[in-house]
């Protein structure tokens, strides 16, 4: 909905911009018959080849279960798995693409595939170097220097993967609310009884 609301104000405004020519170079020869933008021309292009009605139809069918796929990750494991995911999705697209054809090989992609899963997975402490302060500010280290035990570090662990983790974690912080909220009255009173909250 938001993207159609989004086109919907955006698409006639480039409609009317105008750029570009028949000899436009650089990000003028994106233009489409000197305007910024020309549905009447992409409307044309279906209706003279139906082909593309149905890649159009099926690239937002893959996108809609691409981001229904997106969202349960996030929602039943973490967002750390969702975009380590992601990654994955983009290399491998990359591999069908010049496996079909479709692209043309460049070996200096590789470099960069290289650095954007290597830096996915160090971020989301999937990999954790050992050397050069990497690994001194990891989850695990700073619940280390918190004092946390391994029990604590285990049920945090726990909770990061459990589904409905936000409302769990909200319902344990008003309960620990509750008892410190109890814990005062109680010794204002001197603790000879239970303040019942």
């Amino acid at each position: 909905m938001w993207g159609v609301l989004y086109w919907l104000f955006a698409l006639p405004i480039m409609q009317v911009v105008k750029c570009g020519g028949p000899d436009a170079t650089g990000l003028g020869s994106l233009c489409n018959f000197g305007r910024f933008e020309n549905s009447a021309y992409a409307f044309k292009q279906m209706a003279s080849n139906p082909t593309i009605i149905w890649l159009s139809l099926a690239m937002m069918l893959s996108i809609g279960i691409f981001n229904v796929c997106g969202v349960s990750t996030t929602k039943y494991a973490t967002a750390a798995q969702r975009s380590t995911i992601d990654t994955s999705r983009t290399l491998l697209i990359w591999i069908m693409s010049v496996s079909l054809g479709l692209e043309t090989f460049h070996w200096e992609a590789i470099i960069g595939f290289v650095m954007l899963v290597s830096g996915t997975l160090l971020y989301n402490e999937i990999i954790v170097l050992p050397f050069a302060g990497f690994d001194e500010n990891t989850k695990e280290k700073i619940a280390e220097r918190e004092g946390g035990n391994g029990s604590k570090r285990k049920d945090a662990a726990y909770m990061s993967l459990s589904p409905g983790k936000g409302h769990q974690q909200a319902a344990r912080n008003t309960r620990n609310l509750d008892d410190t909220k109890k814990n005062h009255y109680n010794d204002l009173k001197g603790g000879d009884e239970d303040f019942d909250m």
